[in-house]
């Protein structure tokens, strides 16, 4: 089983950040496995459940808080075949997606449009987090999740940085976008700036529910580090926004699956700790997709 390092809080171009991002895919392989064998798993790295896991009635998610000495992790799966081409191409079917004013989450936010399949989803898990956080208000907060966990994870981070006025750091992977540009602008000013997404470039999800211009399409967080499969980091000119319509089904989907993350981390972070090279060009995409400007807006048509 691989070893968990250690979680740094936070979001800056350093490897401490790269290596938070690898520790917290593996929380992703642990919330997809079995509500039985979780607790078991995280004594393993040290960590206990704060609650009993959550597996909402209806949802086909899971997600659990666990601690660590101060810090608190906080991981989702969004279904039982986040890894699976069913489950994919359902979401990629979802191209009528409705949104709904998050009112519970951002009710100070004009214009806030969320995801209302993705919000629904989180307020099944909420009661239980902002208890369980709640009861721990000097710990540090980590929030992950990887596919349709990551969405969850992403309104999870939101609500706990406003409800709770406290920091959080948000890294999720291979997430679909979860609601218009005025949340998204707002989730990363949430947040702290402690937002991070992980994407493959050829993973298709990244890419839905559709981006649109106006006021009703849907946007991600602006923070980015987009990997080629083993690791090598990809240059915002090479980022591919046509995944789906190049590759078959089967083989772009190939690239969204949690295994296929982890080893594009690992390789990451083994190739960042070896050539400060391989790092500054990881981070060269995240401030330029923060700045706004039109080329970063094109690029945010893409992933």
């Amino acid at each position: 089983m691989s070893s968990i390092g250690s979680l740094t809080p936070g979001v800056r171009d350093d490897l401490s950040t790269l290596v938070t991002a690898q520790s917290l895919q593996q929380h992703t392989e642990w919330v997809s496995q079995a509500p039985s064998a979780i607790p078991g798993l995280l004594k393993s790295a040290g960590y206990t459940l704060v609650v009993p896991v959550m597996s909402p009635s209806g949802t086909g998610g899971q997600g659990y808080v666990a601690r660590r000495g101060d810090q608190i992790v906080i991981s989702f799966r969004g279904s039982k075949g986040d890894d699976e081409v069913e489950t994919i191409l359902n979401v990629l079917a979802d191209i009528d997606a409705r949104r709904v004013e998050p009112v519970a989450v951002m009710p100070d936010v004009h214009g806030a449009l969320a995801h209302e399949g993705f919000y629904r989803e989180y307020q099944s898990f909420q009661s239980a987090v902002r208890a369980a956080t709640a009861a721990s208000p000097g710990v540090q907060v980590f929030v992950t999740g990887h596919s349709l966990g990551s969405s969850i994870a992403t309104h999870c981070a939101v609500d706990l940085a406003l409800a709770q006025d406290r920091p959080v750091t948000l890294i999720c992977s291979g997430t679909p976008r979860v609601g218009n540009q005025v949340y998204a602008d707002q989730a990363l000013a949430a947040a702290g700036g402690a937002a991070l997404r992980i994407v493959l470039n050829r993973d298709p999800v990244p890419r839905l529910p559709p981006h649109g211009s106006d006021k009703r399409g849907f946007w991600h967080i602006r923070s980015l580090v987009c990997l080629e499969g083993d690791g090598t980091p990809t240059p915002l000119s090479k980022i591919n926004g046509n995944a789906f319509t190049v590759h078959s089904e089967h083989e772009s989907t190939k690239f969204h699956a949690r295994a296929a993350y982890k080893t594009a981390l690992d390789g990451l972070v083994a190739a960042a700790t070896q050539n400060p090279k391989v790092l500054s060009a990881a981070w060269g995409q995240a401030p330029f997709l923060a700045a706004g400007d039109a080329e970063a807006r094109s690029v945010e048509g893409l992933i």
